[in-house]
């Protein structure tokens, strides 16, 4: 996987107080205050209260990082200095992957 250095999101865990209702966001940092802002009135889809909130939020490299950790994959963090890595972050958006699979006969 390589992974721009460059690239600020972070995952963000919305949970329901009132049932088990659960969901992810990816979120760029600015857009994280203003998650948080309409959560406060926002209902939850399962049980219709306005009882959400953010649990946790975490970097999106680091999260990639433990994922990849539970394979044998590997993670580069490639620097936007390059031409390569320039590319990377404006094609790509920060983010490729090499995808292997094997032929089963």
């Amino acid at each position: 996987m390589l992974v721009s250095e460059q690239i600020e999101f972070t995952r963000t865990k919305i949970n329901c107080t009132s049932c088990d209702y659960a969901t992810e966001k990816t979120l760029a940092p600015s857009a994280l205050s203003k998650l948080e802002e309409q959560l406060v009135t926002q209902q939850c889809p399962k049980c219709q209260n306005q009882s959400l909130q953010i649990t946790e939020t975490e970097d999106l490299i680091e999260e990639l990082e433990e994922l990849v950790k539970e394979t044998s994959a590997e993670i580069e963090v490639i620097s936007p200095e390059t031409e390569e890595g320039k590319q990377l972050l404006t094609a790509f958006r920060g983010i490729g992957a090499i995808l292997r699979w094997s032929e089963h006969s």
